[in-house]
C-alpha cells in the first residue's frame, strides 16, 4: 500500500480520500516495478521514465530530459 494511515478516520475522513505527494511518488514507483518486473537489468529510474512516457503519451504530452551538469573533481581540502 502506498497510502499512509489516518489516525482518526471518523473525524478526518476527508484526509483518507486524498493522496499526499510522497504517496503518489511511491505509487508510481510500485507500478513501474510491477510493469517492468521482467526486465531485472533496468533500474528504478529507467522504469519510471518509461512509465511516465506511457502515461504522458495518453495526453499527447512528453517528458523533458533534464540538463545534467558534471561537477569538476577537485583535490581534497584535508591537506589545508
Amino acid at each position: 500500500m502506498s497510502k499512509m494511515t489516518v489516525p482518526n478516520e471518523v473525524y478526518d475522513a476527508w484526509n483518507y480520500t486524498k493522496l499526499k505527494q510522497v504517496e503518489m511518488l511511491e505509487f508510481l514507483g510500485r507500478i513501474a516495478n510491477i510493469k517492468y518486473k521482467n526486465n531485472p537489468e533496468m533500474n528504478l529510474a529507467t522504469k519510471l521514465e518509461y512509465l511516465l512516457d506511457d502515461i504522458f503519451a495518453t495526453f499527447n504530452m512528453y517528458r523533458q530530459e533534464p540538463e545534467v551538469e558534471l561537477e569538476e573533481v577537485s583535490e581534497s581540502d584535508l591537506d589545508y
